[in-house]
């Protein structure tokens, strides 16, 4: 499934590349704001977060917060009528605690914050008046900053992994201002629903 997902990509970036320039469309920039659900790094900051609050202690009991919603914003510039390229920024975070019973006090917690920062290109497949039918596709680097305590030691960790967006049915509305929704899976979530404005 992942090699159909790059040939039609490759597909249609090449198709993209092949266009005339658009003077319209040529160096118009796009803000995107949105909040996604379910994000793949949100599996690993969940995984790391939950391996790191295992707590044998006698008399305690967990608590955990993985918000699974993860605000992001892109910045894209046009280059033609059908391509888009700029950078995006997805933030999500996890935490979990286990507190005694009795006295409600913190045995042990952990959290982590995990921005993932990509280059993000947009290819158009169709276009309508106001209505357009586009994928939305990135490579980058996710951080991942995790903090444990435990008896009032602390010890903080940072590591990186590879991440990628891939979005092959989005959908948008507006003119010099709109709503998206996208659909896919990468750093924004499964479903990525926002607003933009062009400049």
């Amino acid at each position: 499934m992942k090699r159909v997902f790059a040939f039609l990509a490759l597909a249609v970036l090449m198709h993209a590349l092949s266009q005339p320039i658009v003077a319209q469309e040529r160096g118009v920039l796009q803000v995107r704001v949105g909040a996604g659900w379910l994000s793949l790094p949100d599996f690993i900051g969940g995984l790391v977060v939950g391996l790191g609050s295992i707590d044998t202690t006698e008399g305690v009991e967990g608590y955990s917060f993985v918000p699974m919603i993860n605000p992001n914003v892109e910045l894209l510039c046009g280059v033609n009528e059908w391509l888009a390229l700029g950078g995006s920024l997805a933030v999500g975070c996890a935490a979990a605690e286990t507190r005694f019973e009795q006295t409600g006090e913190v045995s042990k917690s952990t959290s982590a914050l995990y921005p993932t920062i990509c280059l993000a290109a947009t290819t158009r497949y169709f276009s309508s008046g106001q209505v357009t039918i586009y994928g939305s596709w990135g490579v980058g680097a996710m951080m991942l900053l995790s903090r444990q305590t435990l008896s009032n030691e602390t010890n903080t960790q940072v590591g990186f992994a590879p991440m990628a967006n891939l979005y092959p049915l989005c959908l948008s509305w507006g003119g010099s201002a709109g709503g998206f929704v996208e659909l896919g899976w990468g750093a924004k979530g499964i479903v990525n629903v926002g607003g933009f404005f062009r400049f």
